[in-house]
């Protein structure tokens, strides 16, 4: 290939005259994968993951606390996704009709 990765596979790029895979020796970060790109190779994160703008590194998609979710919600820790906790949710809606019915009578 003398330095033209055109002469190799889509998946793979010219070194030292040798087509080879453009991820071999490539480690990626925590939570990433190596992925061959058009004779490159880019890490992307692992799936359930996504990169974090601010820190550019790949974190779990979703949650993984309570913390992380709403204020009536909580987390799903086998989903990693915040989802209505029906406690808080059943006592808001009592309270407010609890106040409804008090305001009313004014």
């Amino acid at each position: 290939c003398k330095n033209d990765s055109s002469k190799c596979d889509f998946f793979e790029v010219c070194k030292n005259s040798k087509c080879i895979d453009p991820c071999y020796k490539i480690k990626c970060g925590l939570n990433e994968w190596c992925q061959q790109v058009n004779h490159n190779f880019m890490c992307s994160c692992l799936p359930g993951f996504i990169r974090n703008s601010t820190t550019n590194i790949c974190d779990i998609k979703g949650c993984r606390t309570n913390e992380d979710c709403g204020p009536a919600e909580k987390c799903d820790m086998y989903s990693s996704e915040c989802n209505i906790d029906e406690t808080i949710s059943s006592l808001s809606s009592n309270l407010f009709i609890d106040l409804y019915k008090n305001v009313s009578h004014i």
